[in-house]
């Protein structure tokens, strides 16, 4: 994994976060990752966790204290592994938002290392492959949070689950492209 030094300084006083993003396109997922890590740079120590690159890095340093690409476009959990414990051997988190089913390689990793962690989950379960990258996530991650109601009743659906307490729904809001 490659470490990219954010341009925001390290608070003290703030908990430090992870933000896991699928990878750093000009695309949908990733842009809504940036908004994220842009808001909660506001009131935490945000590091950015890239499973891929992208043209976006450069954004997401602007407003992190730490960016990390891990640069490996597989689902390869034992490298994802050894990637985790890299930036964690940086800083001990609060907790991780995984953002995308895209990047839900990294929740088991995360459970196995104590990170609570947030799915957060906007894409339709009826329209991603593989079959089990939903079930996984929802099941991988400490609580999950759909943008829409419509996903989240996709997921159940398509998947026949159970909602659960650990399933919330919270509109993603307005995103700056940048």
């Amino acid at each position: 994994a490659t470490h990219h030094a954010g341009r925001v300084a390290r608070n003290p006083d703030w908990s430090d976060i992870l933000v896991v993003s699928h990878d750093a396109s000009r695309t949908g997922a990733p842009i809504l990752a940036l908004n994220l890590v842009r808001v909660l740079s506001h009131r935490h120590n945000v590091t950015t966790l890239c499973l891929r690159g992208g043209e976006l890095l450069k954004e997401f340093r602007e407003h992190s204290v730490a960016v990390w690409e891990a640069g490996k476009p597989t689902d390869d959990g034992p490298f994802f592994v050894h990637v985790l414990d890299d930036v964690i051997a940086e800083q001990p988190f609060a907790f991780a938002a995984v953002n995308s089913v895209e990047a839900r390689h990294m929740l088991l990793p995360l459970r196995a290392r104590g990170v609570p962690s947030v799915a957060l989950l906007h894409e339709f379960a009826s329209y991603t492959l593989p079959r089990s990258a939903y079930p996984n996530a929802i099941s991988w991650a400490d609580q999950t949070v759909f943008s829409t109601r419509l996903t989240l009743d996709n997921a159940v659906e398509t998947h026949h689950l159970t909602r659960t307490p650990t399933m919330h729904i919270l509109p993603q809001g307005k995103c700056e492209i940048p």
